[in-house]
Formats: structure tokens, C-alpha cells, sequence
């Protein structure tokens, strides 16, 4: 199984998610929760919808550490933070951990 189908999998099975941005997280932790809408992969790129018009998106050959609630996803080239259609924040390095429950 590749990284993007096991991404999309391990989302399947949960309904609740947090995150938090290399830089830490958004507002405080845990506090705000989202549905998954979308999980998509054009050529490099993998993208996550979030409600609340959130999009994460990953480029490069992303990697990840499943720690059970916590999915870690690194190693990637860029990651955009995009909010309302409107790129709110940008990394080039760090780990991003999507918590899901």
C-alpha cells in the first residue's frame, strides 16, 4: 500500500480530526475539530479538504508514522496551509500531525 492510499485508509476509519502545523497548532489544542471532506493526489501533490474550507497540501514523496490516533506526515518539499481559497501559512520542513478520532 503507497502513502497516499494508506493516508486515505487510516481517515476512513475515524470521523473526528485535529491537527497541528509544524509551527504547533491552531488556536488551542483540540479545540476545534473538522471532518475530513476530501483526500486527493494529482501527480506530486496530495490534499487534504477539511470542513470549514481548510486544504492542506503536501508536495513531494510525503512519508508517515502512524502512532495510532496521531498520523505524522513528513519529508515533504512544501506543505500550504490554505484557508477560504487563501494560502494563510507555508513550510518547508517540520512535521505535520493529523490526530483523528
Amino acid at each position: 500500500m503507497n502513502t497516499f492510499e494508506y493516508i486515505k485508509n487510516w481517515t476512513s476509519y475515524k470521523e473526528s480530526f485535529s491537527f497541528f502545523l509544524p509551527e504547533g497548532s491552531e488556536g488551542r489544542p483540540f479545540d476545534n475539530q473538522y471532518e475530513i471532506i476530501d483526500i486527493k493526489k494529482i501527480n506530486n501533490t496530495m490534499s487534504i479538504q477539511l470542513t470549514e474550507n481548510i486544504k492542506l497540501c503536501f508536495e513531494g514523496d510525503i512519508k508517515y508514522n502512524d502512532e495510532g490516533c496521531n498520523l505524522i506526515i513528513f519529508n515533504f518539499k512544501k506543505l500550504k496551509y490554505i484557508v477560504n481559497g487563501v494560502l494563510d501559512k507555508e513550510f518547508s520542513d517540520g512535521e505535520f500531525c493529523l490526530t483523528g478520532f
